[in-house]
């Protein structure tokens, strides 16, 4: 989904104004338009990102502050009564990233980033967002939670040019006739550097020590980068099968040794898939001949206090479902990075210190003998190194391969 529909058709119009007038179904007000996403889950955190349009003419004392919306009050309601209160996340920041960042074609913005904390969500109650910004009121539709059915398989296997892996879902069987999905994911996978260090330099003594912990072998862990969407419209039987959520080159890191994958499933209502579809569409195709308009998606988000658009659509569910499924370096045929070692007139050049300092650590040392310790880069033998992004610590679900 993607809330800075609005200012993109802003954009395409200044870009495009010198060639042909052209009525674009954009509100007359200058008011600036609202901007939601997100969704209403079951004991969940639900996170919701707000952001505003660009009025088409500012004041000439108006100061333009960007796209993010940090001055809002939020908050879900029950037709029972039942209100959680929401905050933004600068709230308790604690160094974390606060505030998502969306880039097109070179350029971004920040979209203000919202919590709330959601409870049990009862099947027969009707569920909202409510959000009070700029001195007005935004309700989106109420609606009743939606169930989720269960995954019955989260699978992988290699694409048809075998240089990707597809990681794929089939949803269990429904008597549904229309279902429709979003899936997420996350990522976790095991590090082993290429080589394993003995020794470590250690700058304070300016000297090489046995090292204290082995820092070859880690786990390294990421949220997924996007969201799928999928209906059983197009499937003969009306059951999803195989469904391709996501793809990896083989040689990416993530298969360096063992990889695993959690992949989320939510059920959405038509209108929601339809939203979601047309806003990717907005994105995709900005400035095109046949791009939808703001107004034509079918956002469900309404002002109650005067005449104003707001873009997005808040959809309720009453839980999600999820499977996982782990991926081997020998089943995918994965390619290592190739070793660098510091090559030895080189090291006769530099101090120990230096040779740290730019990033080198040292691999093979013998105390008694006359010859130079051996160097390689950091991440040779140093799984906590940027480049690899992972920590010592093994995960609590973590299951190791069997040999």
């Amino acid at each position: 989904m993607r809330s800075y529909i609005y200012n993109i058709i802003i954009a395409t119009l200044l870009c495009c104004s010198c060639i042909d007038e052209f009525e674009a179904d954009l509100p007359s007000s200058d008011t600036r338009i609202l901007c939601v996403e997100g969704s209403i889950c079951s004991n969940t955190d639900c996170t919701f990102y707000l952001s505003h349009g660009i009025p088409i003419k500012l004041d000439d004392d108006e100061i333009y502050d960007g796209f993010a919306i940090w001055d809002a009050q939020i908050a879900v309601h029950g037709s029972d009564g039942q209100i959680w209160q929401g905050h933004n996340i600068y709230e308790g920041y604690t160094g974390s990233t606060y505030d998502k960042y969306i880039g097109y074609g070179g350029y971004g913005f920040m979209q203000g980033t919202y919590v709330v904390p959601v409870g049990q969500l009862d099947p027969s109650t009707e569920y909202w967002l409510e959000i009070n910004w700029n001195d007005n009121t935004y309700i989106s539709k109420p609606q009743l939670p939606l169930p989720t059915p269960e995954i019955q398989n989260v699978s992988w296997g290699m694409s048809v040019d075998g240089q990707y892996v597809n990681i794929m879902v089939t949803p269990a069987p429904t008597d549904t006739k229309e279902q429709y999905y979003r899936w997420n994911y996350e990522e976790t996978w095991e590090v082993h550097t290429p080589l394993v260090a003995f020794y470590e330099y250690v700058p304070e003594q300016d000297a090489i020590l046995r090292v204290n912990q082995y820092l070859n072998i880690g786990w390294a862990h990421a949220n997924g980068r996007f969201s799928k969407l999928g209906s059983n419209e197009s499937y003969q039987d009306g059951q999803i099968n195989n469904l391709v959520v996501y793809q990896i080159h083989k040689d990416e890191d993530r298969f360096v040794y063992r990889y695993y994958t959690r992949v989320y499933q939510t059920a959405i209502t038509r209108e929601e898939y339809e939203y979601e579809n047309l806003s990717r569409q907005l994105s995709d195709e900005m400035g095109g001949l046949f791009t939808p308009q703001p107004s034509a998606l079918p956002t469900n988000i309404k002002c109650q206090t005067a005449d104003l658009q707001a873009i997005g659509y808040i959809g309720v569910s009453l839980n999600t479902t999820s499977a996982h499924v782990y991926a081997n370096r020998s089943e995918v045929n994965h390619v290592d990075r190739r070793v660098v070692q510091m090559a030895e007139d080189d090291l006769l050049q530099s101090t120990w210190y230096w040779l740290w300092l730019m990033g080198w650590r040292v691999y093979e040392y013998n105390p008694g003998s006359p010859f130079p310790p051996t160097w390689t880069r950091r991440w040779c033998v140093d799984c906590t190194d940027p480049s690899w992004g992972a920590s010592l610590d093994r995960p609590s679900f973590w299951v190791d391969k069997e040999e």
